[in-house]
């Protein structure tokens, strides 16, 4: 998203519920490696944390916390500020995990943090598709915007999409989009694909305070329509864009065009088959994924 406080990591916790309800093996990768908001919307406390498995001292297995629906989590480690922004040894260390960790799931969630730092960035890099999730505020607009322009002058970011948050209706969300796509269009030489909208519902706010995700509390709400909606687009773009590398692999050859320096505390790599991953980059759902043009 660029700018917190748009609804990120409240669309990822529903994503990845609608995903797991439907029968697939999901992990929900809380990302934000300075401040963990996953645990709290579910109402749990994980014994472990990515701060553990970044520190050596778990596995990826060691901290994988179980959540709703078979929704398996890997939880963020919070206000642990040497972990915000991750050094070569971290990443190998999680690359490493992630790597032994994707033949177990159909969908990795991955749930960025704000900003666009450099992990935010290599996070939506390696990820097989990102969605990118706006408000009709500038300042969501415009952040959006910065983040997608930073990723793509280092490369091509791969598919993008762009979901639509807290709207009153499909025509809002396609005007929102329009102005929006087109901007990236002109100016980055990048089309975000429309993805769909989550409604401004009141359930979804009151889902927050009670600690309960809305496509369960409310499964019927205008919010989780939207959502479910949303998870229908995810499985679409992965039966039409069949993936052959893992999110992982991304990793391994970032750090094969770093110098190696010394480690204290290697880690062993395991192979793994490829995994499905989408990185929301900020946001909640969609009811629809025709495109508003």
């Amino acid at each position: 998203s660029g700018k917190g406080g748009v609804g990120k990591t409240t669309a990822s916790v529903n994503l990845a519920i609608a995903l797991a309800t439907r029968g697939n093996k999901v992990c929900l990768f809380d990302a934000d490696t300075g401040l963990a908001n996953v645990n709290i919307l579910l109402g749990l406390e994980p014994q472990f944390t990515l701060a553990h498995l970044l520190s050596g001292e778990k596995n990826i297995k060691d901290i994988l916390t179980p959540g709703p629906r078979g929704l398996q989590i890997i939880p963020a480690a919070s206000g642990i500020a040497e972990f915000a922004d991750l050094n070569q040894r971290q990443r190998r260390i999680l690359t490493a995990n992630l790597k032994a960790l994707e033949k177990h799931f159909d969908y990795l969630i991955i749930d960025t943090a704000a900003g666009i730092d450099n992990t935010v960035q290599q996070f939506v890099r390696a990820a097989h598709c990102s969605i990118v999730v706006v408000s009709s505020e500038p300042t969501s607009l415009t952040d959006a915007f910065a983040l997608l322009r930073v990723i793509k002058s280092k490369g091509d970011p791969g598919p993008v999409y762009a979901m639509i948050n807290r709207v009153e209706n499909y025509e809002e969300s396609a005007e929102i989009y329009k102005r929006f796509a087109s901007a990236v269009r002109k100016f980055i030489k990048l089309t975000p694909k429309y993805i769909g909208y989550v409604a401004d519902d009141p359930e979804v706010r009151k889902s927050i305070i009670n600690q309960q995700p809305i496509v369960i509390s409310k499964p019927h709400s205008p919010g989780s329509r939207c959502l479910y909606t949303l998870a229908n687009g995810v499985e679409k773009h992965f039966k039409e864009s069949p993936i052959s590398n893992s999110f992982a692999d991304f990793w391994q050859e970032q750090e094969s065009q770093i110098k190696p320096v010394p480690e204290t505390k290697p880690a062993a790599a395991a192979r793994a088959k490829p995994a499905t991953s989408v990185a929301p980059t900020s946001g909640s759902s969609s009811s629809g994924t025709d495109h508003p043009d």
